[in-house]
């Protein structure tokens, strides 16, 4: 069976890869290499008028990670790189529309941090909210 294309949004913390549309083939191995992870999970988040699935690296919280979405009052949500897509009734992975992806952008912020001794400005998804 052919790898599914699925067309998702990334926010790349820590490379230069930045915030915005990824069109990735659908593999276990491929996401743990965008996301540049060992294990991942996935987070039900509310961002403006949509819910997504958030996958994030798993051992995010345990390592010395940047925020890569926050709550209205800047309350950290999810940590390190994420990627955004959407799930059908099975609960496969399938892809943003793009009025979810022009809304995104709407919620992405530049923020500026130190990370191992680098101050860096990245961007980050703000007005995260729980389901």
């Amino acid at each position: 069976m052919a790898d599914k294309i699925i067309r998702g949004f990334l926010i790349d913390v820590y490379g230069d890869r930045g915030c915005n549309e990824l069109v990735f083939h659908d593999t276990l191995e491929n996401i743990y290499k965008i996301l540049d992870v060992e294990t991942i999970d996935v987070a039900v988040r509310k961002i403006g008028n949509f819910t997504y699935d958030i996958i994030c690296d798993d051992e995010g919280l345990l390592k010395d990670s940047l925020p890569g979405a926050v709550t209205d009052k800047d309350e950290v949500q999810l940590v390190g790189n994420l990627l955004l897509v959407n799930h059908d009734e099975e609960g496969n992975f399938t892809s943003l529309t793009d009025e979810q992806i022009e809304d995104l952008g709407k919620h992405l912020v530049m923020a500026m941090m130190t990370y191992r001794g680098d101050t860096r400005v990245y961007g980050l998804l703000k007005g995260v909210e729980y389901v």
